[in-house]
């Protein structure tokens, strides 16, 4: 009787939560959404018998088909409630207009390749049990992606090593220069927040920390620098996790030394920012091209 009035108040506050994200300064990281998916997990693993999940599966799919974004912890709960509820099925009996059929307990996965995606296909539950359904689509755009700012902002500016503005058309091998990468969160409220900078392929990080020790001597004209909980330097793009707060505004700013290193015209990715646990809240700057001429 206990463990049923906890997991009746579990939906109840579950339902409540639907939507909304927990305040970090509990360290929860969490959500309405990752909530309700770890109730369903954990109603199955304990094998209440008066458990009926149909509503709050219904509930789930209805909150995670209206988000664009999921948060890790989100994700981990969605794969274990999926997990959870996929050994103990009905039985399953559908028939589908492209004239398959299926008839089983175990989850039915159709393939669609290029060809397929103007076709119409309707799937027709003609057993008596719940069914669930799921379309996955996936590919590679073919056209960069445009600006962002859903609740941020975010941009990125190259500087000679003496503090002037440069243009990613004027960079020659083996010039260095400094990427600073500012934004702001538009909202009143501390932000989780983590930027990505992807490089274009031709330039390489120089693996020299910039920070606001080194803000004297050559590097004097850089800006106040936001403090990184974690920063890392890869082949392919900068990253900081950091924390936004409503003391400076939301505001953010960083910076690392790139060095030109092959010779050519590449494609440059956008820097991007997100808060890690609303991922909703994020942005996307300009992308474009540079081109390095080689050293003479």
């Amino acid at each position: 009787e206990r463990a049923g009035a906890a997991f009746a108040k579990s939906r109840a506050d579950a339902i409540r939560a639907a939507g909304g994200y927990w305040d970090y300064d509990s360290d929860w990281y969490g959500s309405g959404l990752r909530d309700m998916a770890a109730l369903i997990t954990l109603e199955v693993e304990a094998k209440m018998p008066t458990s009926d999940l149909s509503g709050l599966l219904d509930r789930l799919a209805a909150q995670q088909a209206a988000r664009s974004w999921l948060s890790t912890q989100e994700e981990a709960w969605i794969l274990r409630a999926a997990n959870a509820t996929a050994h103990d099925q009905a039985h399953m009996k559908l028939g589908l207009s492209n004239g398959a059929s299926a008839d089983r307990d175990k989850p039915y996965l159709v393939r669609a390749g290029l060809g397929d995606l103007d076709k119409d296909l309707v799937v027709t539950n003609q057993g008596d049990q719940p069914v669930y359904l799921r379309a996955t689509a996936m590919g590679v755009p073919t056209e960069a992606q445009p600006p962002v700012e859903a609740g941020a902002a975010v941009s990125r500016q190259l500087y000679t090593l003496d503090g002037q503005e440069t243009s990613l058309d004027k960079i020659r091998q083996n010039d260095v220069v400094v990427a600073v990468v500012r934004g702001r969160f538009k909202d009143n409220t501390t932000h989780r927040a983590m930027v990505i900078d992807l490089l274009p392929a031709g330039l390489e990080i120089e693996n020299e920390r910039l920070n606001n020790t080194r803000r004297q001597g050559d590097f004097a004209w850089l800006p106040e620098m936001t403090e990184a909980k974690y920063v890392e330097y890869r082949d392919d793009r900068y990253i900081a996790a950091f924390d936004a707060v409503p003391d400076n505004g939301g505001s953010f700013t960083f910076a690392y030394i790139l060095r030109a290193v092959t010779p050519g015209r590449y494609k440059v990715p956008a820097a991007e920012v997100e808060d890690m646990y609303k991922p909703e809240i994020r942005a996307r700057g300009e992308s474009g091209q540079v081109v390095i001429a080689p050293y003479q």
